[in-house]
């Protein structure tokens, strides 16, 4: 075999190496798209179903039966909790990327290009669907009523009502327990009462309010995603360029990408994530209601400063700090740890 025949072998032995490497990469690259694909509707359809089975016992009151699924208040329950779901899916990406490194510049731009998708088309469009109340006129239920037959504890005694017609006007009797009215225990009958309408709650039913205790991680997580879904909303409606304000909360998230490879120990890396992105989110809910953040604002605003003279202008600015930071954080462990593989490649 001649030198000449051996440069072909040699050269094409190069060629197919370099092919299957970039074979592999940009299928590993691309790949993200199946995995956040694959979460979003995943967690799309548990929370839809979660979110039937929480409304069909907010609504249920006692003696009632409990409807197992409602295709209405399903689909309803898509609408509303995907853009939440959007935004989670693309904290998986980073899971996937700390449980597969390979080719982090291709990984991380393929990253940025679905997770920018995600916060400039994906989210307002599901916001707007929303509004457009495609199932509003399926999902609207009727005045939540109080039923006969129970006891029910109020402030300073229990009512019972023997009878509770259409119009929400009870009979029954009254049972003093405190002493109120001047002789405890007393049992005093009652018709022709108005009850107010009891659908204000969370529970339907005073009985299921006083029995079911939502926790406060529960809690904390209904309080921000009424808020940013309140603020979303407005941001939508304002226009283009106001939601960009807004959507730096996704670029802020976006950016814990920066900490996907700060230790070696990839379940570190996965806390790092989770608790960052729990810590973004708080910061950015204070922003709207904090009263730090309002007396800041009052402060930009006596000093005529228009950058910061507004909520949306403020959480953009503190966005994209935090953005900047991580993004470095991450810049700088990446030129580490390439500094540190020539240095072993040379030894």
């Amino acid at each position: 075999m001649n030198s000449k025949t051996c440069g072909k072998l040699v050269k094409k032995y190069v060629v197919l190496v370099f092919t299957s490497c970039y074979a592999g990469i940009m299928k590993s690259s691309l790949f993200l798209l199946i995995v956040f694909t694959i979460i979003c509707i995943a967690v799309t359809l548990f929370c839809a179903f979660a979110y039937v089975l929480v409304d069909g016992c907010a609504h249920m009151a006692a003696g009632t039966s409990l409807s197992i699924f409602s295709l209405d208040v399903f689909l309803n329950g898509i609408i509303i909790c995907f853009p939440f779901t959007a935004a989670f899916s693309c904290m998986g990406m980073i899971f996937y990327m700390i449980r597969h490194p390979s080719s982090p510049l291709l990984s991380v731009a393929v990253y940025f290009v679905i997770g920018i998708s995600v916060w400039i088309f994906l989210v307002p469009q599901a916001l707007r669907i929303e509004q457009m109340g495609l199932f509003k006129s399926l999902n609207v239920r009727t005045e939540s009523r109080l039923t006969e037959g129970y006891f029910r504890p109020s402030q300073y005694g229990v009512f019972y009502y023997s009878k509770i017609s259409p119009q929400n006007i009870a009979e029954g009797v009254y049972i003093d327990i405190t002493g109120s009215s001047g002789s405890k225990g007393q049992v005093s009958p009652f018709l022709n009462l108005q009850l107010a309408p009891t659908g204000n709650e969370f529970f339907a039913d005073p009985l299921f309010a006083s029995s079911a205790k939502i926790t406060v991680i529960i809690e904390h997580i209904i309080t921000f995603a009424k808020a940013i879904r309140t603020e979303a909303f407005k941001a939508v409606k304002k226009g283009f360029f106001y939601y960009l304000s807004f959507a730096s909360l996704g670029l802020a998230l976006l950016s814990l990408i920066g900490v996907k490879s700060m230790s070696s120990w990839k379940l570190l890396n996965l806390s790092f994530v989770i608790i960052l992105y729990v810590v973004i989110c708080r910061i950015n809910l204070l922003v709207y209601t904090s009263p730090v953040f309002k007396s800041l604002l009052s402060f930009f605003q006596d000093k005529k400063v228009p950058v910061l003279s507004s909520l949306p202008s403020m959480q953009l600015a503190v966005n994209c700090l935090i953005s900047l930071l991580l993004v470095s954080a991450g810049m700088i462990q990446y030129l580490v740890h390439r500094a540190g593989e020539r240095r072993n490649s040379e030894v």
